[in-house]
């Protein structure tokens, strides 16, 4: 089996340290960890939070859907206080959710929390605040399997590659 797809794992570390440089301790992670992808971020996440100073206080199950983002963190804005400071997002969408649920309850983004999302979607310098978010370069990926398709049509030895990640930092 060939693959062509980003280290999740390494993506998750760079959400880590922008939420740590920014001055973030405690911190959310949002999406199903059931999901492969996601569990691998969680676990990069994880891994690169160990001895920071920082923690995940809560890791949330969602779907990848703004209204999961929203439904996610809205029960956890009832206290006066908020008990998170940060937010790593498994996707765009679900980061999101969890901005329109925060700003709805009056929270500054990112004044009270930051927020990093996954996969910089269009929609992700669009939206207010401009979403931080985590890039996967598939332009190059797409020519990177292309040619290993057309490698493995002509009976040549094709082995999996890692595409470019890039953290576009933004507004959140």
């Amino acid at each position: 089996r060939v693959v062509v797809a980003s280290d999740n794992r390494d993506e998750a570390r760079l959400a880590a340290e922008y939420l740590i440089g920014r001055g973030c301790r405690r911190l959310l992670f949002l999406g199903d960890a059931g999901h492969g992808e996601a569990e691998d971020r969680l676990a990069g996440f994880e891994a690169r939070l160990a001895g920071s100073g920082a923690a995940i206080v809560a890791n949330i199950p969602c779907a990848f859907t703004v209204a999961a983002g929203r439904e996610a963190v809205a029960p956890l804005l009832d206290g006066a206080e908020l008990g998170f400071d940060g937010i790593f997002a498994s996707s765009d969408a679900i980061a999101m959710g969890a901005i329109e649920a925060l700003q709805a309850r009056g929270h500054a983004v990112p004044g009270a929390v930051s927020v990093v999302g996954f996969d910089d979607s269009p929609g992700a310098a669009l939206f207010s605040p401009r979403l931080t978010s985590i890039r996967q370069d598939w332009g190059v990926g797409g020519e990177l399997l292309a040619q290993k398709v057309l490698d493995m049509v002509a009976g040549k030895a094709v082995a999996s590659r890692a595409m470019p990640v890039t953290l576009i930092i933004r507004e959140s």
